[in-house]
């Protein structure tokens, strides 16, 4: 049963790699510390895509496992484990490298008088916080947040993770809606990619954030994913396929209909959609392993923290390159992932780096 958790984890780890490699391609995008001059407004369907729900998937399967590997020791020793697993690869991928990651693009984006050193940029630019940011380690250290308040809770919150809910098309509308409410309250404030705390959070995706990690621990406390029927979720996945064809047609005709509460609306159904239909598609179908496939599990959680700097190296090298938008995109995706992927096998070859990543 463990394989299309692992093969999940695989699936999403590639499109948490296509996303950034397409972000310096996206016309018009930001948050992206490369904007090449050859770009398309083709990208963002994908992007639209993949920003309603695979993060929270991530989320989702992270909650999921979290009370297995609660059940042995104390809220301390729990605590101490979970510390050095998330908060130490934090740690270097925030000090050691994003810094050399973000001084290579410090260049094509022209924010500088002369060139300074790496250290002066280290010493007078990151350090001290006018280009700090904790990039894409946002998602570990939130999951260090939610872990905590669950082990430390854990003897109080047990009995209410304990639910004779069952998942179907109703309860999966009741939370669509739930999403919708919550996720529509707080963009009136923050909307969408509106980043505080040195990109730490993204207050617009909190709630399926958090929402999804709870309701992974509820799915492993009561087998939901166990007793999920095929048919409820292919006939979300559906739903969802059918929300990706509306954003083409949107983004390539602009004929459909657009208002930010019908954006929510939107992006809450797919988040419902994706997430049900994945886990019922995975399940059913791609629950099977092979060398290659362990191997690539394995390396999700390197390949996270890894792929950002690959990827930022790999749009600067091609950055002077006039050639086909695709082609530059599909070059720094899967050379990106496969070099990611090399990176991390060897780093893990080392014993006390495999204990933590």
């Amino acid at each position: 049963m463990i394989h299309y958790f692992e093969n999940l984890k695989i699936y999403l780890i590639l499109m948490v790699v296509a996303v950034h490699a397409a972000l310096a391609y996206q016309l018009g995008g930001k948050g992206w510390p490369i904007a090449d001059p050859v770009n398309s407004s083709g990208f963002l369907p994908f992007l639209a895509w993949q920003a309603t729900y695979f993060m929270g998937l991530f989320f989702l399967i992270s909650g999921y496992f979290l009370p297995s590997s609660c059940k042995k020791g104390g809220p301390w020793s729990i605590f101490t484990k979970k510390l050095i697993r998330l908060g130490i690869p934090t740690l270097f991928t925030v000090f050691v490298l994003l810094p050399p990651t973000l001084y290579l693009t410090f260049y094509l984006n022209e924010k500088h008088d002369g060139f300074p050193s790496f250290w002066s940029f280290y010493g007078n630019g990151f350090l001290s916080k006018a280009y700090f940011t904790f990039g894409h380690t946002w998602f570990i250290v939130q999951l260090l947040l939610y872990s905590t308040i669950y082990i430390f809770l854990r003897p109080a919150i047990d009995r209410f993770f304990k639910s004779k809910l069952k998942i179907t098309h109703k309860t999966i509308a009741y939370y669509t809606l739930f999403l919708f409410g919550t996720t529509w309250v707080v963009h009136l404030s923050y909307p969408q990619d509106t980043w505080r705390l040195y990109h730490l959070f993204e207050p617009y995706h909190l709630p399926q954030y958090i929402s999804l990690f709870c309701l992974g621990i509820f799915a492993k406390e009561n087998q939901w994913l166990d007793v999920l029927e095929r048919r409820v979720g292919l006939a979300w996945l559906a739903i969802g396929i059918l929300g990706v064809f509306y954003m083409g047609i949107h983004q390539w005709t602009g004929l459909l209909y657009d208002s930010p509460t019908f954006n929510v609306f939107w992006s809450s159904v797919m988040c419902s959609a994706w997430c049900v239909g994945l886990l019922t598609l995975f399940r059913d179908h791609v629950n099977q392993s092979s060398p290659i496939q362990e191997f690539l599990a394995r390396n999700t959680y390197g390949v996270y923290l890894l792929h950002v700097s690959v990827v930022v190296f790999l749009h600067y090298i091609l950055f002077p390159y006039d050639w086909n938008v695709w082609l530059k995109f599909s070059v720094v995706f899967l050379v990106g992932y496969v070099l990611s992927n090399v990176i991390c096998g060897l780093l893990r070859m080392a014993p006390f780096v495999r204990k933590i990543i």
